[in-house]
Parts: structure tokens; C-alpha cells; sequence
């Protein structure tokens, strides 16, 4: 009876296995599809609500004109470090030392700009492009939830995130691409191809 333990715990971590890999190439294969920057984005936030089951989180894009961090998506009553909506992307510790920041592995109040220690957990990923900041996700999660879980979850994100990375690059490209055949750099005025 115990070689049929273990044989099914080893069976039933493999189906846990290739499901994930089905999901993630679902994933993959829908982005690809998506028109717009916009929708991928949309996307990885509808994964982050209804699979990966956050309540509270913060998605923040850069802005490549004034080089600022701004909030795209929020979900919870306020930004949990409210002085990095607009602020330079340097004052987050997670993208100055270009590491994931989890609160709970790490030493404690490690991030001065959190705010809310005494409740929650936070895990701060920094999202690169080609060696640029592209955005940070903050996840937040009850200080009561099960760790174990929560390092499952992550995990899993981060492969989701690596998925979409290369979609990202390449709907940033075209839009760069578009925006050139329609505008003037140097007066930002439609050329007659847009008009």
C-alpha cells in the first residue's frame, strides 16, 4: 500500500504538471492573438483575479516620455505604497535591485514605501524588456494566508509572466512601428497616411 502511495502521489503531480503546462499554452496562444497592448494587459489581470485568486493587487506601467511609474490597474480600497503612482521607478526596491521582493522571506518593513505591514503580505515583481522596466505587479495577500499556497501561486505566475513577456516586446514593437508610419517625430502632428 505504500508503493500505491507514493505511485499516485507521483501520478497525481504530473496531471498537476501537464495541466499547468495546457493552461499556460491556452494562455500563451490567446495573447498571441490579442490586437492591442491593452488587451494583453487586460488579460494578465483578469489572470490574476480569477486564476491565481488575488483580491488586492497594483499593476504599474512606465511611462517612456516622463520616465514615471503609473497605475494601470488597482484592485482594493488604495494603493498599498501610495507615493510610487507617479513617482520615479527608483524609489521601489524591487526594480532598483532588479529582484522580486516578498515580504515574507525577507527581512521585516524591507520596503519603506509599503505601508501596511501589520496586515498584509506583498511580493513586488519587476517586469523587464530587453534590460528596460516595462511595469511592477504588487500582489497583496492576508497575512493569515497559508504561505505554502501563496509560494505555489507565485510560482505559477511567474511562468505566466515569462510566457508574456515576448508578446509584450512584440506589441510594443508594432505599436512603435504604427505610431511612426501615422506621426511626425518631430512636431507629434498625423501624417497624411493617418489622415
Amino acid at each position: 500500500s505504500d508503493e500505491l502511495t507514493k505511485l499516485t502521489i507521483i501520478v497525481d503531480s504530473l496531471i498537476y504538471v501537464l495541466n499547468n503546462l495546457h493552461e499556460l499554452d491556452k494562455f500563451r496562444k490567446a495573447i498571441e492573438n490579442d490586437e492591442t497592448l491593452d488587451e494583453v494587459l487586460n488579460r494578465i489581470k483578469n489572470l490574476i483575479e480569477k486564476k491565481f485568486r488575488f483580491k488586492k493587487y497594483a499593476f504599474y506601467i512606465l511611462d517612456e516620455e516622463d520616465q514615471k511609474l503609473h497605475l494601470k490597474f488597482l484592485k482594493g480600497e488604495h494603493p498599498f505604497c501610495p507615493e510610487l503612482d507617479n513617482a520615479d521607478p527608483k524609489k521601489c526596491r524591487a526594480v532598483k535591485t532588479n529582484n522580486i521582493i516578498i515580504s515574507y522571506k525577507e527581512f521585516p518593513n524591507l520596503c519603506k514605501l509599503f505601508c501596511c505591514y501589520d496586515k498584509y503580505h506583498h511580493i513586488c515583481i519587476p517586469i523587464f524588456l530587453s534590460g528596460k522596466l516595462f511595469g511592477l505587479i504588487q500582489l497583496i495577500a492576508d497575512i493569515t494566508e497559508d504561505i505554502r499556497h501563496l509560494e505555489k501561486r507565485i510560482n505559477l505566475l511567474l511562468q505566466y509572466l515569462q510566457a508574456a513577456i515576448p508578446i509584450i516586446e512584440a506589441k510594443l514593437l508594432m505599436k512603435k512601428f504604427h505610431d511612426k508610419m501615422i506621426k511626425d517625430p518631430l512636431t507629434g502632428c498625423y501624417k497624411r497616411i493617418f489622415l
